[in-house]
């Protein structure tokens, strides 16, 4: 999941590169993009199953759908602003250091990546007892 956002971020920061560059290139970091977020969506399906408790799966997962949502509701108003205010790159130069970049650097830099474990039941911190 991790991987997946960081390459979400990398590719967004180079959305306005590509797309001076041309269509081509502009296509090409796109789809990239999308292969990016394609495994969000899976990998936290994953995440929630191995690391959620059975009778708070559906709960955790509708607040992840929620925070997805959200996101969309923001971020629509606030590109018009930045266009408006700003230039249109910048749009992807915010969201992809702060949205992205936050979220990336939690799971490739932080103290989560140090402390997650493929399946719970080995986690140092974590005890049936």
């Amino acid at each position: 999941m991790g991987f997946g956002i960081l390459g979400t971020v990398f590719f967004t920061l180079l959305t306005p590169v590509a797309a001076d560059l041309g269509a081509k290139y502009l296509i090409a970091v796109r789809v990239l993009e999308g292969i990016g977020e394609g495994v969000t969506f899976p990998a936290m399906y994953t995440m929630w199953a191995a690391w959620a408790p059975p009778l708070e799966r559906s709960r955790l997962l509708t607040i992840s759908y929620i925070g997805a949502q959200l996101g969309t509701v923001v971020s629509l108003p606030l590109s018009g602003q930045i266009c408006f205010y700003l230039d249109w790159t910048y749009v992807f130069y915010i969201f992809g250091k702060t949205s992205g970049g936050f979220a990336s650097v939690g799971w490739e830099g932080g103290v989560p990546l140090l402390l997650t474990f493929p399946p719970p039941e080995i986690h140092c911190f974590i005890s049936i007892f």
